[in-house]
Order: structure tokens, then sequence, then C-alpha cells
């Protein structure tokens, strides 16, 4: 059991109030996760990609995408690939296969952890969908979504015929991301404090309190580097008056693809907070209970509750993907011309 009860940074307690009515989690994907083009594409605010709203073989009637014939919708994989690069929907010529990463972007998490369908605004046809990922153990398989159970496996190239969705554009990453400036609002427009409360000129500035402690290269501060220096000194309680070791359990999460594996440090995030920040509400205490995703965080949800607000950057990458495997890449964030200036 965790025996720290109070918030231990007295800011932290205001920040905090502004995510109180929203922390129970919405389970479900919704079309604002979208933005909808009349030409019948689709862009993913998460990821940054874009589809094509209808199944390869379908037609886009400006509402809905009108089925075709069966056999000019199944596509062997050779055929798919030819077919991608031959397209030039709405005007453009780069349409290829997703990765096997980028298609599993398109699946919802139901409240019970398990991947179902894409949400109807894709119109997608249920069934089995070609990627361009051939198996690492051996070339002549290829990854296939299911996208009436959500699960992904390998196929035979020239076995079977499969549906395919095509897409544009790149997962965005962390050497190409242009720096993130770290704002804060003031006063009068943190939705906290009354702005015409006149008072609120004796209060200090977010810009002055904030102005001495360090940041990382992204501009974000780094709260950790500036509680080591001793420039702040997180408290136990609103008045300082209990002293409680942080809970030292670190979590290494590795089911991360090709991304280095993620650490968390419960010995940092109690420093500032008490378990009843996060638990139950936005992490359930119980071992494989929480899936989480780059999708889900990018929205505002799971850690991206405080990461990208109060604390640093979601672009920070390397600041929770820090332990490399086999599969991942190098590690760019010890190579300072791949990484954005500050």
């Amino acid at each position: 059991m965790c025996s720290i009860t109070n918030v231990r940074l007295l800011l932290f307690i205001s920040i905090m109030l502004t995510f109180g009515s929203v922390l129970a989690e919405n389970c479900k994907q919704s079309a604002e996760k979208f933005s909808t083009d009349p030409t019948g594409t689709i862009t993913d605010k998460a990821t940054g990609l874009q589809w094509m709203r209808c199944t390869l073989g379908f037609m886009w009637d400006g509402n809905h995408c009108i089925e075709g014939k069966q056999w000019y919708t199944w596509f062997q994989w050779k055929r798919a690939l030819n077919l991608a690069k031959q397209n030039g929907f709405a005007g453009y010529q780069d349409w290829r296969l997703p990765t096997i990463d980028e298609l599993e972007t398109l699946l919802k998490t139901t409240c019970g952890g398990d991947k179902s369908s894409t949400i109807s605004i894709l119109a997608n046809v249920p069934g089995r969908y070609w990627t361009q990922t051939e198996d690492k153990e051996n070339n002549q398989y290829v990854w296939v979504v299911n996208f009436k159970n959500g699960r992904s496996t390998t196929q035979l190239k020239s076995s079977a015929s499969y549906y395919v969705r095509l897409v544009r554009g790149k997962i965005w990453t962390p050497l190409v991301e242009e720096p993130v400036k770290f704002l804060w609002d003031e006063l009068e427009h943190d939705g906290i404090h009354d702005p015409s409360n006149p008072d609120l000129a004796l209060l200090q500035r977010p810009s002055d309190a904030f102005e001495k402690l360090d940041r990382s290269y992204r501009k974000s501060i780094d709260w950790v580097k500036s509680e080591n220096k001793h420039k702040i000194s997180p408290r136990n309680t609103v008045q300082g008056d209990k002293e409680d070791e942080p809970f030292n359990f670190d979590i290494v999460m590795a089911n991360t693809k090709t991304m280095p594996y993620v650490v968390f440090k419960h010995s940092i995030h109690t420093k500032w907070l008490t378990c009843s920040n996060c638990h139950p509400d936005i992490f359930y205490p119980k071992v494989n209970s929480n899936k989480i995703s780059m999708e889900d965080i990018l929205q505002g949800k799971q850690c991206g509750r405080c990461h990208g607000r109060v604390a640093f950057s979601l672009y920070e990458c390397e600041r929770c993907h820090s332990i490399l495997h086999k599969d991942s890449p190098k590690a760019w964030w010890t190579d300072k011309k791949h990484r954005p200036s500050p």
C-alpha cells in the first residue's frame, strides 16, 4: 500500500482541480479523432495519417461508401502493392499500403480491453486487411489485421486475397517534430481563477514562478532536474508537516513494438502526487488491466492527463521510452544533431 496521502506541491492542487470533472475514462473513440474531407479522405488527428475513407474497390458518393463487386474488393498482396502505386485518389499520387503499426491505430479499444473494429466514420468493411509489413522471420509472410476481432496475424503472401485500405503520410517521429514551446496559462486564463477578482494581482505570476527552473531541449519545464537541484521542494502535505518516502516501484512496459521499452518510475511520480490522483480512475491498479496507447495519450487520456500540459512534452519520447531492444532504433536522444534546438 502506498502511504503517501496528499498532493505534495501546493501549486499542483490547483492544477489537478481542472482535471476533476474528467477523471472517469471515456472508453469510446469518437468522430472528433478524425477530420474529414468531402473528397472521401479522412485524417487521424492523433497520428497525422491520411486514409481513404472507403475500403479499396468501394466508391465514395459524398455521403457513403458504395459497395462494389466482391471480386473487386479482395486483392492478393502483390496486386494490392501495385494498385496503391497507381492510385491517384483525391488528386494524391503517394498512396500506399499501411504498415502494421499504422493499420493498428484504426483499432478501437473497448472498456474490457479487447480490440475490436474501427469506429463507424471510416465505413469499414469487417474482415482481414493487408499491410506492407513482412514477417521478420520469414519474408514470404506479411502482417494482416482482422477488423472483425482486432487480431493481427501473419499470412502467406500468395495464399489468399484480403481487403485493402490505403494511407498516405507518416506518423510523427521524435526526430522530425518541431520543438514544442512550453507555455503556461496566466492566472486570468487558466480556468481556475476568477479574472474579475481584483485580488488576482496579489498572486505570483506563473511566468515569474517558473523563470529559473530547468528546461528540456523542447523548452518544457524539467521538474525532476529542478527538484534534484533543489530549486523546488515538493511537500508531502499542504502544511508540510509530514515526511513520507516516495514509493519505489518501477514498471517496464515491453509492448512497444519497434519503440524502446517504457519505464514508469513510481518514485518520481510519488514525490509529487498521492496514489489516488491516478488510481483507480485513470489507471486501474491491477496487472494487465490498462491498455495504454499513444493514440489515447495524445488525446489527453492516461499519461496525457499531465504530460503535454504540466509535465514534460509528449514528444520527448526518450523520457519514457528509455530501454533499447533488438528491434528498436538507435538512441536518437544521444545524437544532438537529430534533436530540435532549444
